[in-house]
């Protein structure tokens, strides 16, 4: 995907697994990827959604803890968990790993956003190997800009009271 020199590409990342490990069985991966700009552009160029093999992971000796399961069974909705552990919802064994691989580096990003890039990132890079996309400069926190957004007034308070140095 070409770049324009006027805007970022951004791929924002989300993954559900069956672990809070790093080598936790992901049983899904979506992501979104869009153009923008700091003067408030903002457009999707393209998604991603793979759904992965729960059983061939977990016979490769990725990791399912009791308590994320139980979290998981705690949600509303049986049903969908049911249907996303099953590995007759996702891509036939390495199926899945490889159009993940061929997905996330077909896009050329200049950042990448994870709803926590010491869990998604971290379990991702565990789970791929060498064929991750970004590199650790490139790796961008969501939660912090959407804290960020909630307490702009805060934020602005603060500023005008930071008086600036005179050396």
């Amino acid at each position: 995907m070409p770049q324009s020199n006027k805007y970022k590409i951004a791929m924002m990342v989300d993954i559900e697994t069956l672990d809070t490990a790093r080598t936790a069985v992901v049983i899904q991966v979506a992501a979104v990827i869009f153009e923008y700009d700091l003067h408030g552009y903002y457009k999707e160029i393209g998604d991603i959604n793979i759904p992965l093999c729960v059983g061939k992971q977990v016979s490769d000796g990725r990791t399912v803890s009791a308590s994320t399961v139980a979290w998981w069974l705690s949600k509303q909705n049986h049903a969908v968990f049911g249907n996303i552990i099953s590995d007759g919802y996702a891509l036939p064994e390495d199926d899945g790993l490889v159009e993940l691989k061929s997905q996330l580096n077909s896009w050329k990003c200049d950042e990448y956003w994870f709803q926590g890039p010491t869990f998604d990132a971290i379990i991702l890079e565990d789970l791929i190997g060498t064929c991750i996309p970004w590199k650790y400069y490139q790796v961008r926190d969501q939660r912090t800009v959407d804290n960020l957004a909630r307490d702009k007034d805060m934020i602005k308070s603060m500023k005008s009271k930071i008086k600036p140095r005179r050396d």
